[in-house]
């Protein structure tokens, strides 16, 4: 992963028990903090790859994350995307 870059694997029953998180998570970053008197703010853009569905082995996953993260930052700050198999597909068609 890159310097500003991590993976986190959550084990979860469903994608809407993911998605209650990744909201949670993006919600916490923009929380303010302080340091030595200066105010900060983070914002975050991630990307969502399922297990078994869009992938069954790590690098893959983690390359389908890393798509669809892309996609989460184009659209603006503090966003989170879904790999979906139709990226790649848009992506070749465009190119040809």
């Amino acid at each position: 992963m890159g310097g500003d870059e991590f993976a986190i694997s959550i084990p979860a029953e469903d994608a809407r028990q993911i998605v209650t998180i990744v909201e949670k998570l993006l919600n916490n970053l923009t929380v303010p903090i302080t340091i030595n008197d200066k105010y900060y703010s983070l914002t975050g853009s991630i990307g969502l790859s399922i297990a078994l569905k869009d992938g069954s082995d790590a690098d893959t996953l983690l390359s389908h994350s890393d798509k669809a993260m892309y996609h989460a930052k184009h659209a603006g700050k503090n966003q989170y995307r879904l790999y979906i198999s139709d990226i790649e597909t848009s992506k070749k068609a465009s190119e040809g």
